[in-house]
């Protein structure tokens, strides 16, 4: 079996815009958009969030919707919470504790992603930058991050049975 080595940055791309609508306005929070925090990513799998956001709340803070597919890594947290990944099996909104990682899919396969990225998990939390007590990861360096990747279809195959386990946790 053949791999290659990219920059996460070059099989994907990675955002850090999310934010939080005000919370003292509570037609923000009124709607039925669902708008997803740093802590729900103890979830491998978004399927929905605890909270919501109605339209004017996200175009209050020019919120993107984050598509199905895409993975989000939280950014930061001295608990467990830095560096865990989750794949969106929704469309959905963010706060700003979240990257989004929306992969290439002609590259690699979301599935795949997240399973080589949960395996990192401490890796990706040494990464942190300096510019907190807390520590934060970020967009750049993030972008750096070596992935190693087997063509398409050895990664399906791999999703395929890894999936199987999933399936009977869930």
């Amino acid at each position: 079996m053949i791999f290659n080595q990219f920059k996460l940055g070059e099989i994907s791309t990675i955002k850090q815009k999310g934010g939080t609508p005000d919370k003292l306005n509570a037609e923000y929070w009124s709607g039925d958009l669902p708008w997803l925090t740093s802590g729900e990513t103890s979830n491998m799998f978004i399927t929905e969030t605890k909270n919501h956001i109605s339209k004017e709340a996200a175009d209050s803070k020019k919120l993107e919707i984050v598509p199905k597919g895409s993975l989000v890594i939280a950014r930061s947290g001295q608990g467990s919470t830095r560096g865990q990944t989750s794949l969106c099996l929704i469309d959905t909104y963010v706060n700003d504790g979240l990257i989004t990682i929306i992969p290439d899919n002609t590259k690699v396969l979301p599935r795949y992603l997240l399973y080589n990225l949960i395996h990192r998990y401490d890796e990706i939390r040494q990464l942190s930058d300096s510019n907190s007590c807390r520590g934060n990861i970020n967009a750049t360096i993030l972008s750096n991050l070596n992935i190693m990747l087997p063509e398409l279809e050895v990664q399906k195959n791999i999703v395929n049975l890894v999936s199987k386990f999933d399936d009977l946790i869930l």
